[in-house]
Order: C-alpha cells, then sequence, then structure tokens
C-alpha cells in the first residue's frame, strides 16, 4: 500500500509520499529517509522537445513555431516533463512542426525567418 499526500510544495516541486517496503532484515531503520526518482513513461504519440525550446511572455509558456516562413508564438500545453525535456500536448504540434529552439529570444512574433533544420 502506498500514500501520497496531495499537496504539492510549489517552490521545490516536491510532494511527500509514504510507500510500504519489505524490510524483513531490518535494514531500513526506523527515522530513516530517502531520496527517490521515479522514472516515468511517456507517450510515444506525443510530442516531446528540449526544454531550450520553452519560451516565457508575461509568466506563460510559448513556443516559437514557423509557419510560412514567418515566426508565430504559440501558447504551450506540457505535459510531463523533466530536466531536459517536456511532453507538448498541443494537438497542432507535432514531429512535423517547426520549433524554434536556439536564437528564440532574437525573434518577434510575426517575423520572417529561414529555418535551418536540425539534421541528427
Amino acid at each position: 500500500m502506498s500514500r501520497i499526500s496531495g499537496a504539492l510544495d510549489a517552490s521545490s516541486r516536491t510532494m511527500q509520499v509514504e510507500i510500504d517496503i519489505e524490510n524483513s532484515k531490518g535494514t531500513i531503520k526506523s527515522g530513516m529517509y530517502a531520496k527517490v526518482e521515479i522514472q516515468i513513461n511517456s507517450s510515444e504519440s506525443v510530442t516531446s522537445l528540449p526544454v531550450t525550446a520553452q519560451v516565457m511572455f508575461q509568466d506563460k509558456a510559448y513556443l516559437y513555431v514557423v509557419k510560412e516562413g514567418k515566426t508565430e508564438r504559440v501558447p504551450l500545453q506540457k505535459g510531463l516533463s523533466n530536466k531536459d525535456y517536456f511532453e507538448v500536448l498541443n494537438t497542432d504540434i507535432s514531429e512535423e512542426s517547426q520549433i524554434i529552439v536556439r536564437g528564440k529570444n532574437l525573434v518577434k512574433p510575426g517575423q520572417i525567418v529561414k529555418p535551418i533544420l536540425k539534421v541528427e
């Protein structure tokens, strides 16, 4: 049985969780603490981007998308995230979308650009 407090500490992005663990050998002592990382799997049908793709404007997260040669600032709907990547839940963003990842602070909405595609 496991229990979650349900209260997220916004400053540290942590939540108290209790997990029942088999301890028949007594290795874990009363009062001990543990730091745990949990790997969460994402859906393969969801696009993921590096955190460097996100831009903040008026305290809200956006992406700069290139459509028909012009930049467009699109409100970002984020799913699961970690320190390197986040899921994009926007239905109009896909693997084919041209997202400005580098130099995004050098453009403005409506600006004409010629994207350089990253080749892997």
